[in-house]
């Protein structure tokens, strides 16, 4: 099997390394579109098409995915302070069944959210990567198969409201005290992706605002 999902994490990750300004949210997509989200694609990997599309009125990010794999990522300094919560929205047509998602051959999911600590110097950065699972192993979580720096998160599993708007709301600095044992004043970005390489398939998802909150 190909290493590429070892870059696929790691370069996502990566891309966030930076010093940023603060801002209070990442660039709604409601109001700019994919303005100031940046793609990052992966070599030898097809790119899933993310565009700026109305749902209603509110304008989201579409994501078509065809055997393919790539992202999008809003590099900033995140004051956990001021902002621990992270807020989104999110959709899915349908699900990848049959994988095994915790083995580097079945690490494909239809909807991610990830957020990025870069750690000192570019060292010890760590991932929480928060997925819609496709339910072959329930919400328990799991570090990512392929690098220790990153643990998947499946903050929903299996086909309870697919077709329709989910909203996830998480604690960062107790998730990343949780997974890595880190107590975190900042965070340096988030991303979102959408991959079905290893599905060898089709995938089709939607991303509302992706919002950093008080409480």
């Amino acid at each position: 099997m190909r290493s590429r999902t070892s870059s696929r994490v790691i370069g996502l990750v990566s891309a966030a390394l930076f010093c940023g300004s603060a801002h209070a949210d990442p660039r709604p997509f409601s109001l700019y579109g994919l303005a100031g989200w940046e793609a990052k694609t992966f070599l030898r990997h097809a790119h899933t098409d993310y565009a700026a599309v109305q749902d209603g009125r509110i304008t989201v990010v579409e994501a078509k995915c065809d055997e393919s794999a790539s992202g999008l990522i809003w590099r900033d300094r995140i004051d956990l302070g001021a902002t621990p919560i992270l807020a989104w929205r999110w959709k899915v047509e349908s699900l990848y069944p049959g994988l095994n998602e915790r083995s580097k051959d079945g690490d494909d999911f239809p909807a991610r959210v990830y957020a990025i600590h870069k750690g000192t110097m570019g060292f010890g950065t760590r991932t929480v990567m928060y997925v819609w699972s496709n339910g072959e192993q329930g919400m328990d979580d799991w570090a990512d198969p392929y690098t220790e720096s990153a643990h998947v998160v499946p903050v929903r599993a299996g086909g309870d409201g697919v077709g329709e708007w989910q909203t996830q709301r998480r604690d960062l600095r107790e998730d990343f005290k949780k997974f890595f044992g880190l107590e975190l004043k900042t965070l340096d970005g988030v991303a979102l992706m959408s991959d079905c390489d290893d599905h060898k398939g089709k995938g089709h998802a939607w991303y509302g605002d992706i919002r950093l909150l008080a409480q």
